[in-house]
């Protein structure tokens, strides 16, 4: 093997336990369920949030402000809540039901 060809794979060896560790990427279909239980009567079920409290509380998820967001904030949005409009769902969700929500907003914005 050259010598570059051996650093790379000792960085993608290097590498390669963090990626398990973090696990499956959520599955963003299997939380459509979820979501439109616990989100869409605010947000509706298109994310837009063209429902009477979505409008009244601009609760668009398809907005460039929600869809820049990192994933850890959106998480601690569904988690800690945004008061005094938005309940908290950290006591409710579980953290991977939390991620597939997450990931189903961001499944929402490139529909």
């Amino acid at each position: 093997m050259k010598p570059i060809t051996c650093y790379s794979l000792a960085a993608l060896l290097a590498l390669a336990p963090a990626a398990w560790a973090a696990g499956p990427a959520p599955d963003a279909a299997a939380s459509a369920p979820l979501y439109n239980q616990k989100c869409a009567v605010c947000h509706g079920a298109d994310g837009a949030g063209h429902t009477i409290l979505g409008r009244r509380y601009h609760a668009d998820l398809l907005a460039k402000k929600v869809q820049k967001k990192s994933n850890a904030e959106l998480a601690r949005i569904i988690a800690k809540g945004k008061p005094p409009h938005m309940a908290a769902f950290g006591d409710q969700l579980s953290k991977e039901q939390i991620e597939g929500l997450v990931a189903y907003i961001r499944h929402l914005a490139k529909k």
